[in-house]
C-alpha cells in the first residue's frame, strides 16, 4: 500500500467522520469527542504503519496481510461516531459492541471498494476482533496477526489519549476517562494485584482513575511484537501514566516492573 492508496482511504475516513462531527457546534464537548476519535484513528493507523515497517517482521505477513493490517487499524473504530450519537458514550457496556458494530458498518460503507475479498473479510475481523479481552482460540493465524497488530497499535496510542485526559490538574472528560473517581491516592486492589502478577486487567473493575492507569500498565503484557514495545517505550506514553500513579512503595513495585519490561 503506497502513500497515495492509505491517503485516499485517510480521506474517505475524514469525510464520513465529518458527518457526524457537522452535528454538533464546533467548540462543544460532543464535537471534541468525536474528533479525538478521529485524531485517534489516524494514530493507530500511523502505529501500525511503523510496527509493520519494523524489522524482525514475521515472515508469515504477506503483502495482503500488511494492506489488510494497516486499513484495519485505520477503520478499527469507524463505530465509535454513530456509537456516541446515538448514546452519548464511548463505553460499550452502556452501549453495544464498537468492534462488532465496525465491521458491520465495513460491510455496507464504501470503504473497501475495490480489495479483494479476502482483504475485505481481513479487515472486517480485525476491527471485529480489536477490542476483544482476547483473541478467540483457533482463529486462523492470518485473522490473527491482523488482528495482533490492530490491538498492539490501538493500545499503544490510548496510553497517549488517557495520559492527557487523566494529568493531574489536566482537563477532563468523563466520557473519556468512564465517570471514573478522580482520587489521587486509590485503586481498586485486584487491578494492581494482575499487573504484577503479570495478568491483564479487567475493564469492569475500574473505580478510580488510578485504576485505568493499571489497566494500560497491564497492557504491556499484551502486546504481541517487539516493534510494539519499542514504539511504546520510544512514545513516552507509558512513563506519563506510570508518573501519575501514588507516591509509595507499592506504586514502585509497579512502575520498577513495567520500566523493566519496556527497558530494550
Amino acid at each position: 500500500m503506497d502513500s497515495a492508496d492509505m491517503a485516499g482511504h485517510k480521506d474517505l475516513f475524514t469525510v464520513y467522520y465529518q458527518t457526524f462531527a457537522a452535528r454538533f457546534a464546533p467548540e462543544s464537548e460532543d464535537a471534541e469527542h468525536l474528533h479525538l476519535k478521529w485524531e485517534h484513528s489516524l494514530k493507530v493507523a500511523a502505529n501500525a504503519n511503523a510496527i509493520l515497517a519494523a524489522p524482525g517482521l514475521p515472515v508469515a505477513f504477506t503483502p495482503e496481510l500488511v494492506r489488510a493490517a494497516k486499513l484495519a487499524a485505520l477503520y478499527h473504530d469507524v463505530a465509535r461516531f454513530e456509537q456516541y450519537v446515538a448514546y452519548r458514550t464511548f463505553r460499550d457496556d452502556e452501549s453495544a459492541n464498537h468492534g462488532l458494530w465496525g465491521g458491520k458498518i465495513l460491510k455496507h460503507e464504501p470503504f473497501l471498494t475495490g480489495e479483494s475479498l479476502r482483504v475485505k473479510a481481513l479487515v472486517r475481523a480485525g476491527v471485529a476482533m480489536h477490542n476483544r479481552f482476547a483473541i478467540p482460540a483457533g482463529v486462523p493465524q492470518g485473522f490473527r496477526l491482523v488482528t495482533q497488530v490492530v490491538r498492539d497499535a490501538d493500545k499503544i496510542d490510548i496510553l497517549r489519549v488517557i495520559s492527557g485526559y487523566a494529568r493531574p490538574g489536566g482537563k477532563r472528560s468523563r466520557v473519556v476517562t468512564w465517570k471514573l473517581i478522580d482520587a489521587p491516592d486509590k485503586w481498586t486492589p485486584s487491578l494492581y494485584e494482575a499487573v504484577l502478577a503479570g495478568r491483564l486487567g479487567i475493564s469492569s473493575q475500574m473505580r478510580y482513575i488510578n485504576d485505568f492507569r493499571l489497566l494500560l500498565c497491564s497492557w504491556v503484557y499484551d502486546l504481541n511484537f517487539q516493534a510494539s514495545r519499542d514504539l511504546m517505550r520510544e512514545q513516552g506514553h507509558m512513563h506519563e501514566i506510570l508518573a501519575g500513579l501514588p507516591e509509595g512503595s507499592a506504586m514502585n513495585k509497579i512502575k520498577n516492573t513495567i520500566t523493566d519490561l519496556l527497558t530494550p
